[in-house]
């Protein structure tokens, strides 16, 4: 999956009509991921960029469950084009590849949708096209998985993952009728918040690799925690399944044939079908990994089974509160809508995860972790997680709680993590940051700059005139944030006033001396140095 395009036909939030980026860097390199950059100052737009990316594969995905009845009525309330790529690897569903097949290992496709217009579809490669409307098919045409991340509160970017959510829970509880649909298809959007954090950890953790003898796409590879977090393995883990709300809640076959997989995975459980109420305490041990990849086969497969117990919980959200998220306006937060509910009222509920860490006696908890070490599990969990061929990752800075080191070996990380799997990954991550460190493992080409004018109307980004990529942390400051100084402003502050006495020989060559020894090395202080030298030469 590679971008190449994105066009606005009209407003959308702090983005202007017509506003336009367009990725420079089109080659899908299988066997790597290189980061597109987004950067600039606070409210410069760029994570407008993510929320409108988010918005348009939510409409798209809707419009591809429509019935042909409803397409004439089927428009956005703002208008846009988008253009990418997917590989032959990917592309394989549809009426195309039943045609003929692509010569080029790529397809390109694109998508336009004007205020008055349903989507259209423009698949082609060098000596075909095929233009595609129906949204029978239409799913054929989008990425695998779209996935989100935010570190910060910029809640609006979890908007339509919420509202996905929701979709699925309609259809979840029609499947339990066993009237208008017959099964759930996967769900393609997810936004990985703090508890879905809890799952992506021991999903990972319960198909470890390095506890494995072989390379099945089944399992994860977690070297990364244990080398940056110490973390040993997963030592235990509670799951909280209440049935008996308001009214019993009834389940369809296969989450109740995952319940029944969950007791023989067991170290022990309480409950049983006359109260509805159970609660599983799970002790890891390689006998424990065995039958969880024995009834749950792999980390994604499980993944998918906790997403759907968790789409339970929204039978505690009232009709009204739900019919408000489905309506909700543009701009409305709609996380703030949702009701949060203590832990023990919840209808599933994971607590006290416990790891084994080097060097400590007793299992760690989890909420014993610092943010960052949350934050390393929750960004390059789900990377190593969320592994299907031609996902697109959109991540709202995901380095906020890093320590310089975390930071530095960022983009290093993500590769020597997610590669060491002999498979090709043909994937996109599209992250904004603040951080030099990253901007300096990225091609010039993969780093947009965010700038608004003087209307403060966002600009068309553009990429840096200067090559970003092991371009020293302080030049990145000084051409990218603006930052024109190495230091803290009190203590710039405090040496600019030294300069200018000793320019005005308020200060001799000895009181400026003595002055600048409670200073630590920095460019500043060596500024003023050589005005010294120049001013009184030996």
């Amino acid at each position: 999956m590679k971008l190449i395009r994105l066009k606005l036909l009209s407003e959308f939030r702090g983005l202007a009509k017509g506003f336009e980026i367009n990725f420079t860097n089109n080659k899908i390199n299988p066997k790597s991921i290189e980061p597109i950059c987004l950067i600039g100052l606070n409210g410069s737009g760029k994570s407008n960029v993510l929320e409108v990316i988010s918005e348009i594969f939510y409409y798209l995905e809707t419009f591809s469950k429509a019935k042909k009845s409803e397409i004439k009525n089927y428009k956005k309330n703002f208008g846009f084009e988008i253009e990418y790529y997917l590989s032959n690897n990917i592309f394989n569903k549809n009426k195309l590849s039943n045609q003929r097949a692509a010569k080029s290992y790529q397809i390109k496709i694109f998508v336009k949708k004007s205020l008055d217009e349903t989507p259209i579809v423009y698949a082609y490669d060098e000596e075909f096209e095929y233009v595609n409307q129906d949204p029978e098919n239409f799913k054929s045409y989008l990425p695998e998985q779209i996935i989100a991340y935010s570190s910060g509160m910029n809640e609006l970017i979890s908007n339509p993952y919420i509202k996905i959510d929701f979709d699925y829970f309609d259809d979840f509880k029609e499947l339990f009728k066993g009237k208008n649909i017959q099964h759930i298809e996967e769900n393609r959007m997810f936004f990985m918040d703090y508890d879905a954090n809890k799952l992506i950890t021991i999903c990972n953790f319960l198909f470890d690799k390095t506890l494995e003898n072989n390379s099945d796409l089944g399992v994860v590879n977690t070297k990364i925690f244990e080398h940056e977090l110490k973390i040993k393995n997963l030592h235990s883990f509670s799951i909280e399944i209440n049935l008996n709300q308001k009214y019993t809640i009834s389940l369809p076959f296969f989450l109740s044939s995952a319940l029944d997989n969950l007791k023989k995975c067991a170290s022990l459980y309480e409950g049983d079908e006359n109260t509805n109420q159970y609660k599983f305490y799970f002790y890891i041990t390689d006998a424990t990994r065995e039958l969880f990849k024995r009834y749950f086969k792999s980390a994604r497969e499980l993944f998918k089974v906790f997403y759907f117990f968790r789409l339970l919980n929204n039978h505690l959200i009232t009709q009204e509160t739900q019919k408000d998220v489905k309506n909700a306006k543009e701009n409305t937060n709609i996380s703030a809508l949702l009701p949060k509910f203590e832990e023990s009222k919840k209808v599933f509920n994971i607590s006290d995860i416990a790891f084994n860490k080097y060097k400590n006696k007793h299992p760690i908890y989890y909420k014993q972790l610092s943010d960052g070490e949350h934050q390393f599990l929750h960004v390059f969990g789900t990377l190593l997680l969320m592994d299907k061929l031609g996902t697109l990752f959109l991540f709202d800075e995901p380095e906020t709680h890093f320590n310089p080191d975390w930071r530095s070996k960022f983009v290093s990380t993500i590769n020597d993590a997610l590669f060491d799997k002999e498979i090709f990954r043909e994937q996109e991550l599209v992250l904004t940051t603040h951080s030099p460190f990253i901007v300096s493992d990225c091609q010039k080409e993969n780093v947009y700059i965010f700038e608004k004018d003087l209307n403060l109307k966002v600009k068309n980004p553009k990429n840096p005139e200067f090559q970003t990529f092991g371009t020293s942390i302080e030049m990145i400051y000084w051409n990218v944030f603006q930052k024109q100084q190495s230091i803290s402003n009190v203590a710039k502050n405090e040496l600019d006033k030294i300069q200018t006495k000793i320019k005005s020989n308020e200060l001799n060559k000895e009181q400026a001396i003595d002055a600048l020894r409670k200073f630590g090395d920095s460019f500043e202080k060596m500024n003023i140095i050589n005005i010294l030298r120049e001013k009184y030469p030996l």
